[in-house]
């Protein structure tokens, strides 16, 4: 059967309502779940009713941004919910909201009234009186770099710029200092081996942290499993770069190998992509060895050079906050094709980081019934 526009607005509303259930359940937040609609009001993105008791969410948000503007949006309207059951008609964006929306995890910028969604708000220039000027504009200077045809200028540059954003913790041109989050869509139902290894390099080269969670496509009305960056938002996007890079890199090194080895099935694929993320590691660990004064020629023991992790308050609250059930898990074990694993380690070790860092990353509206 055809699913029609009305259709549509069904299941995202049936959607919301688990969203609003988990989300309780998540921050241990005891709250009536209330009647959700969507509708095609054009004046607001969200508004709670209390005579009602429902909340009623923009159709024109859920077709034209991704779920997870919409679901902040949703959380500030369940703040207002909140306030409403527990304190009944006290003012709007008091401080009654603001208290709900810490219990709730609404991020700071979807907790004031108004219109515009943040994503349309242009960021602040950091080149202010309390940052190092000249670090900061050395770094844009060297993001501008690593735009150049000439992969080994291009890839000093990137390299130069991580390390000045390492060492003095500074974020990129442009950026806020707060932490935010980031969700890549990984469009299957399980997470594959590869990409918890590319969520490991990550978290171990690129100051990010990665958590493995899920979202909603409202496209296709789905969940599929999801890596949500959390970091600076300067951090965030070189892990997003990152992360496409790798991707994509992945898909055409197998279609080279698959000709140089015809045969081999899903556990060949999966070895060889194991085995180029695996020496890609290595030689992120051994630029690190290198930058740190050691002689090039030494061994490498990737036990003994993977970074410290360091300690952050400020982010460790922005996650916690995010998510406060928050589990650790390992993955299982996989078998392997130890010739097309190493084939893959071999590649891996000679894989350049290309281009620049700032690719546009507009979500495309949804092409779906109105």
């Amino acid at each position: 059967m055809k699913t029609t526009g009305n259709d549509y607005l069904r299941i995202w509303a049936e959607q919301l309502v688990m969203e609003h259930r988990r989300i309780c359940w998540q921050h241990r937040v005891i709250m009536t779940t209330p009647l959700v609609e969507i509708g095609e009001a054009s004046g607001y993105w969200g508004k709670w009713w209390p005579s009602r008791r429902t909340i009623v969410i923009s159709a024109r948000l859920v077709r034209q941004h991704p779920w997870e503007v919409v679901l902040n949006v949703f959380r500030h309207e369940m703040a207002h919910q909140l306030v409403s059951q527990t304190h009944g008609a006290a003012p709007a964006h008091g401080d009654f909201f603001a208290t709900a929306c810490e219990q709730l995890g609404v991020p700071p910028e979807y907790r004031s009234a108004g219109g515009a969604l943040p994503d349309s708000h242009p960021l602040p220039d950091p080149l202010n009186h309390d940052r190092p000027r000249a670090l900061l504009e050395k770094v844009r200077k060297l993001l501008a770099l690593s735009e150049s045809a000439n992969e080994h200028e291009a890839l000093l540059a990137m390299r130069k710029a991580r390390e000045l954003l390492d060492q003095h913790r500074l974020p990129l041109p442009g950026e806020q200092s707060e932490y935010c989050s980031l969700v890549i869509n990984l469009g299957r139902r399980m997470v594959s081996s590869h990409h918890r290894a590319i969520a490991s390099i990550l978290m171990d080269h690129f100051q990010v942290e990665v958590v493995l969670a899920s979202t909603y496509d409202a496209a296709v009305c789905d969940t599929f499993k999801c890596l949500d960056l959390i970091g600076r938002p300067g951090q965030v996007k070189v892990a997003e770069y990152i992360f496409h890079f790798l991707e994509n890199r992945l898909v055409r090194l197998w279609e080279n190998q698959r000709r140089l080895r015809p045969g081999g099935g899903r556990t060949a694929a999966n070895s060889y992509r194991l085995g180029v993320l695996k020496g890609f590691r290595e030689k992120l660990a051994g630029e690190r060895k290198g930058a740190a004064g050691r002689r090039p020629t030494e061994a490498v023991n990737s036990m003994e050079i993977l970074p410290v992790r360091m300690g952050d308050p400020e982010r460790d609250r922005f996650l916690s906050c995010r998510y406060p059930r928050l589990r650790s898990s390992r993955g299982r074990s996989v078998a392997v094709d130890h010739a097309h694993y190493q084939a893959g380690q071999e590649e891996g070790r000679r894989l350049e980081l290309r281009a620049g860092l700032e690719r546009s990353r507009v979500a495309a509206p949804l092409s779906l019934p109105t």
